[in-house]
């Protein structure tokens, strides 16, 4: 899954993300996206995948709980009366990356 992003940050020299993954980080293994940009050697060419590749000193990495990214937008609609729900269809057992509210009292 990451050498997927990481090879496709690499071929198209922008950020790329996973597919939702269960995160090490965080309290039960939220599920979040880890985000790859390409680092290259100071100064060095990279405007061809050739030059990428030999000039690729690393890669940064962000990672995001999906949960808590989404958490304010999804309460902003159920406040307005819309219920949603987002599932990584990916997913062989569809887990709701955002929870379920408790219904209002």
């Amino acid at each position: 899954m990451s050498a997927s992003a990481l090879r496709q940050a690499l071929e198209n020299e922008n950020a790329a993300a996973t597919a939702p993954t269960r995160l090490v980080q965080g309290l039960g293994n939220p599920p979040g996206v880890l985000v790859y940009a390409p680092v290259y050697l100071p100064g060095a060419a990279h405007g061809s995948v050739e030059e990428r590749r030999r000039n690729l000193q690393g890669y940064a990495v962000a990672v995001f709980e999906v949960n808590k990214m989404l958490t304010g937008t999804v309460e902003t609609l159920r406040k307005n009366g819309i219920e949603a729900r987002l599932f990584d269809r990916t997913a062989s057992n569809l887990l709701p990356l955002v929870p379920r509210a408790p219904p209002p009292d």
